[in-house]
């Protein structure tokens, strides 16, 4: 029996052939097919043991959903003067999701009408995970105790660096607009300070905390004699960095204007961002204005 010339040359390289015509492998390449062999069933005994895990947490999952349904079902579905709050709706809706791939997913009209919600989103599911989420008052005082507000007419150069060091990168680009609001004077308990008024600039900046008083005719004469901020002017910082994702923007000041500046205000402002910019160890490439 004839033997292809590639099929003879792979034989003396895996073994040889006896005097008897009996043909053996040479038994290192034997032992590293015998432990290839084992590491393939060890590997689909792996397998095997997390698709039954998987399967099983998948069983869980769903017989936990099922159970919150049920006790769900148990305390609304006969009480005709309670409406079924939205985590029924919400359960149900995942219940019937779990199974499906994500081109198949289908929402009930609640779930719907939820995510076109706006800003009182959060408080509505919070009112309905009983004991789970903290109220909106209490994230006011979070947010507060972390520094995170933003003063009207304050240039947050300190908390920039503290954002530009968190993603590690001291490059900045730098943009000013203004936008429309309506004119209103409201109240900020925590500067004792009324807000709306257009800010007047010194050397181009703002002054923070103008419009303070406890003198109720002050009050009445800053009604009649200043300006109430028709535009809103935004300072925003671009870090830039490798990682989009890390690069977000960054508002370092805002505050109200009627828009009456001169050319030169607007370059003292600018300098003064950049010269504070340098002294904290940033760097600022360019600027962007528009108005």
């Amino acid at each position: 029996q004839s033997e292809s010339p590639a099929v003879t040359d792979i034989k003396k390289k895996v073994g040889f052939e006896l005097n008897d015509g009996r043909f053996m492998v040479k038994s290192g390449i034997e032992n590293g097919i015998d432990y290839l062999i084992l590491l393939l069933k060890q590997k689909k005994e792996e397998l095997a043991i997390r698709s039954e895990s998987k399967e099983n947490e998948d069983e869980n999952e769903n017989a936990l959903t099922s159970l919150s349904l049920q006790l769900y079902e148990q305390r609304y579905t006969n009480d005709d003067d309670h409406e079924q709050p939205f985590l029924f709706s919400l359960l149900k809706n995942i219940a019937q999701n779990m199974n499906q791939s994500k081109n198949h997913y289908r929402y009930n009209k609640d779930v719907e009408r939820f995510a076109l919600c706006g800003r009182n989103c959060y408080d509505f599911v919070r009112l309905n995970l009983f004991y789970a989420l903290p109220s909106i008052i209490t994230l006011d005082n979070i947010i507060n105790k972390q520094n995170l507000k933003v003063t009207e007419c304050e240039f947050r150069f300190r908390s920039l660096k503290d954002h530009l060091t968190a993603i590690n990168s001291p490059f900045v680009f730098g943009s000013e607009d203004c936008t429309g609001v309506v004119p209103r004077i409201e109240y900020d308990g925590a500067t004792n300070c009324f807000i709306g008024f257009s800010s007047p600039l010194v050397h181009g900046l703002p002054l923070i905390n103008e419009f303070k008083t406890d003198d109720f005719e002050q009050l009445k004469t800053w009604f009649e004699t200043k300006d109430k901020s028709t535009l809103i002017n935004l300072h925003m910082m671009q870090p830039l960095s490798p990682t989009l994702s890390s690069s977000t923007s960054f508002i370092l000041s805002a505050y109200g204007t009627n828009n009456r500046a001169i050319a030169n205000d607007i370059l003292r402002r600018w300098l003064f961002i950049y010269e504070q910019c340098y002294a904290e160890g940033m760097y600022f490439f360019h600027t962007s204005i528009k108005f």
